[in-house]
């Protein structure tokens, strides 16, 4: 992303930008966590700042955001990355709570795990719910060939 800012942001020739890196830009991992102990959920994404999780249950109907709190742990020597993480360290929700869960779709219907939109302030997030693709229906004046059907999509606001 850098790379991109650059060619596009570049000052003209012969003059300079003050710039600052973000603090966390190039923080590199100190330790790695493995077969950690999480809830039935597909992961989404995060949103841009950092701060939540978008998810949805297995069965494709429920929103589920998480809030990211990190894990913390005390330590009294000097060098504290030569430790062993304590045994929480393998649990979800050492690094995520829960915010809230909303179910979006009925029975008949899935989210679309590929349409998510959000304002810059996280206040909203509009979401879409869709019948079941019909692989075989027979293609409708304009439609093109070969294209799953959907007979209804539906759009939901979130805050």
């Amino acid at each position: 992303a850098r790379v991109f800012e650059r060619q596009i942001l570049s000052p003209r020739p012969g003059t300079s930008v003050h710039s600052t890196r973000r603090f966390y830009e190039n923080i590199v991992p100190s330790h790695t966590i493995y077969d950690v102990e999480c809830p039935d959920i597909i992961f989404r994404k995060f949103s841009d700042d950092g701060q939540y999780l978008i998810t949805f249950s297995r069965n494709n109907q429920e929103l589920i955001v998480y809030r990211t709190t990190w894990l913390s742990f005390p330590c009294r020597e000097h060098d504290c990355l030569d430790h062993d993480l304590p045994p929480k360290a393998n649990k979800f929700d050492s690094f995520f709570t829960q915010l809230y869960s909303v179910t979006l779709s009925s029975s008949s219907e899935l989210i679309h795990k590929d349409f998510f939109l959000y304002n810059e302030k996280n206040q909203f997030g509009l979401f879409a719910t869709s019948s079941a693709q019909i692989q075989d229906a027979p293609a409708v004046r304009g439609a093109v060939q070969g294209i799953p059907s959907i007979e209804k999509i539906t759009f939901h606001l979130v805050r």
